[in-house]
């Protein structure tokens, strides 16, 4: 019971002091505010990429959904790859894949009519695309549209706080002025 009494004593005295040493909490404190400052840093830094990311994935589907009927080739969706990798200042590797569909009614499904990466990146198949359907919009039927796919590594800075990321996009659009975008030697572009 004394003993108690004793320690309550002590555990109240030790609460009610206001008495501090500025050092002591600095060691403690000083830390956790670097720890903060660099989280802080690192976290925002990250949604910079991630937004730079998704911004020029919508530029360079917008770049092709402007094309005025001239066919594309590979050599093309290989500059649009450099042009990815310029407008989120990437010094890691970025891929981009293009992909030309069109909705079936009749077959119930989007139909693949080609699909091509850049830089060795491999083009989806008719499964991978049926994989993605639910991600895509509704399609008329017949209405072509092209999925573009971007995908970036992100190495962040300040390993304190992220590990290595990927920002993935997944952009569907639809053609402003012709029906479809062409690939090269395609066999359905010339038809209409």
């Amino acid at each position: 019971m004394i003993i108690t009494h004793i320690a309550g004593h002590f555990v109240r005295a030790f609460a009610a002091d206001e008495r501090a040493s500025i050092t002591v909490e600095w060691v403690f404190m000083f830390p956790l505010l670097i720890w903060t400052y660099t989280a802080t840093f690192g976290f925002f830094n990250a949604f910079r990429a991630k937004s730079t990311n998704l911004a020029a994935a919508y530029t360079i589907s917008d770049i092709l959904s402007r094309s005025q009927g001239e066919s594309i080739d590979q050599s093309y969706i290989d500059g649009l790859n450099t042009v990815f990798k310029f407008l989120t200042r990437a010094p890691d590797d970025t891929s981009i894949r293009v992909t030309s569909f069109s909705w079936s009614e009749e077959d119930d499904q989007y139909n693949l009519h080609w699909s091509h990466g850049a830089d060795g990146t491999v083009g989806i198949t008719q499964e991978g695309l049926d994989n993605v359907a639910d991600k895509i919009p509704t399609l008329a039927n017949g209405d072509y549209a092209f999925l573009l796919e971007t995908s970036m590594t992100y190495n962040p800075i300040l390993k304190t706080t992220l590990s290595t990321l990927t920002f993935e996009n997944f952009v569907v659009t639809s053609m402003r002025f012709v029906p479809k975008l062409c690939f090269e030697d395609a066999p359905d572009c010339g038809e209409e």
